[in-house]
């Protein structure tokens, strides 16, 4: 009789290890999986693991009666010890589960949709604005998702206070003050900026110094030179616009090379990359002061002669084909040459654009004219 037990328990054993074996080798798809951990499996009342001691895909040590856990696991409440540490449904402290779906316990701390976790004291992760200060911030005023009216402060976590007298927090990589009873960002560090106007998380975007445009006309960004000759040339630029710096600033010459039977200057200025479509340009001829305005609130600038298309009356426009000398049924073949100044800036009442910069390409003579 008892070695018939034995046999049974044996079996048992062996049978649950294969399940197990078969659990861990191999997904749906075959490819290996280590979504059950072995070693965080526990026997039931009958002292033995079989494939019941399985919780929700996930597995924990019984504490038991005398409360001992391995070396680095907790103990909690429900009578299984977890790692702390790790533990997305007992990350910190127990049950404290870091929802919803899909965040990660790094440290102790839950990822806040899927980033980082929060650090800094006092913040909170909500689904829309990621880790933010509910006691500052008018979008979610003592809670996520609690708006406070236009032009009303949030503080202390209450819509309606001013910050008058009483001060504004710190913010990550900027100053902030209190302006007219709100806290506002009053600069961010240089590399840094604000991307969605949201003051609790501070100047959040890190942006390419390098390529960054100048703040005004007189400071403007020289591109240098771009000529015609085919295949043409051109240049793609990348910046990043917020509400303390609203504009970026850029100027070129573009270069007409000579010609004798076909003029291919064509300048074309178009956005690569737009984000949120919150960015416009406007572009200036000549100067940026008094040139003439030739684009304005526009995501594309064309200018080319490349081309020969009729103005009615038999006349034509365009110098290709072109002369060097007065030709019949051809224009002369003429300099365009001229400095351009493009201002990137965010269109009015458009979404905020995040921290991806866009991207702005300047050419001349790339593109063929098609009417």
């Amino acid at each position: 009789m008892i070695r018939k037990k034995i046999t049974i328990f044996i079996t048992q054993l062996v049978f649950t290890t294969n399940i197990f074996a078969t659990i861990i080798s191999c997904a749906e798809s075959g490819s290996p999986t280590n979504d059950v951990r072995p070693e965080q499996f526990y026997p039931d009342t009958e002292g033995i693991i079989d494939i019941t001691d399985i919780i929700d895909g996930e597995a924990a040590h019984s504490c038991g009666s005398s409360g001992s856990c391995p070396s680095g696991q907790t103990c909690c409440p429900d009578n299984r010890c977890y790692n702390l540490t790790n533990d997305p449904s007992n990350c910190g402290q127990c049950g404290n589960s870091c929802s919803p779906k899909g965040n990660m316990c790094i440290a102790g701390n839950c990822s806040c949709n899927g980033a980082s976790p929060c650090t800094r004291a006092g913040d909170i992760c909500c689904t829309s604005g990621g880790c933010l200060d509910p006691s500052y911030d008018p979008m979610n005023c003592g809670g996520c998702g609690i708006k406070c009216q236009d032009g009303e402060a949030c503080v202390g976590g209450r819509c309606g206070g001013s910050c008058e007298g009483v001060g504004c927090p710190p913010i990550s990589h900027g100053t902030s003050e209190c302006r007219d009873g709100i806290c506002v960002i009053a600069s961010c560090e240089e590399g840094w900026a604000d991307g969605d106007g949201n003051f609790s998380n501070g100047c959040e975007c890190q942006v390419n110094i390098e390529d960054k445009g100048g703040a005004d006309c007189n400071s403007a960004f020289n591109l240098g030179q771009l000529h015609d000759t085919e295949p043409g040339e051109s240049i793609t630029v990348e910046g990043f616009c917020s509400l303390l710096a609203p504009e970026d600033w850029y100027r070129f010459e573009a270069i007409d090379d000579p010609d004798t039977s076909c003029d291919n200057f064509h300048v074309d200025i178009r956005f690569l990359s737009n984000p949120s479509r919150a960015y416009v340009f406007d572009v200036r001829q000549a100067n940026c002061s008094t040139g003439p305005l030739v684009c304005e609130n526009d995501t594309q600038y064309i200018m080319a002669v490349d081309s020969r298309q009729p103005e009615g009356g038999g006349s034509f426009w365009g110098e290709c084909p072109c002369s060097a000398t007065p030709e019949a049924n051809k224009n002369l073949c003429t300099d365009n040459s001229s400095p351009f100044f493009v201002v990137v800036r965010l269109a009015e009442g458009a979404n905020p654009p995040g921290c991806e910069p866009y991207r702005l390409e300047i050419s001349n003579g790339k593109y063929n004219y098609s009417p």
